[in-house]
C-alpha cells in the first residue's frame, strides 16, 4: 500500500508499526516509521516533521527520535538541510 500511496498519488506514507524491522530496506516508498510504542509528544513531532519536510525544500526542524526516516529520504532531506544549512526552529 505505501508503494501504491508514493507512485500513485500525492500523498505521503509512514509506517506505524510495533516491529519496524520486518520493513523492506526501501520502506516501500514511505517516507518512515514511528515504532510502537510511541507517546502522542513523539507521534506529534514526527508528523510535523514530516509535513515540515514535504512542504518546504528542506525541513526547518531537526529530525525527532521517534521517527526514522527511509534511507531515501534521509539522504534528500537530510543531506539538504545540512548544506543549505536551514535554521532550526
Amino acid at each position: 500500500m505505501a508503494r501504491f500511496i508514493a507512485t500513485q498519488t500525492a500523498m505521503t506514507a509512514v509506517f506505524v508499526t510495533a516491529n519496524p524491522k520486518r520493513l523492506p530496506l526501501d520502506f516501500s516508498g514511505a517516507v518512515g516509521v514511528i515504532a510502537k510504542p510511541y507517546t502522542q509528544q513523539g507521534l506529534t513531532a514526527a508528523l510535523d516533521f514530516v509535513m515540515d519536510a514535504v512542504t518546504t525544500d528542506a525541513p526547518s526542524m531537526d529530525l525527532p527520535r521517534s521517527l526514522t526516516l527511509a534511507p531515501a529520504y534521509a539522504e534528500q532531506w537530510l543531506e539538504l538541510r545540512a548544506t543549505e544549512q536551514v535554521p532550526v526552529r
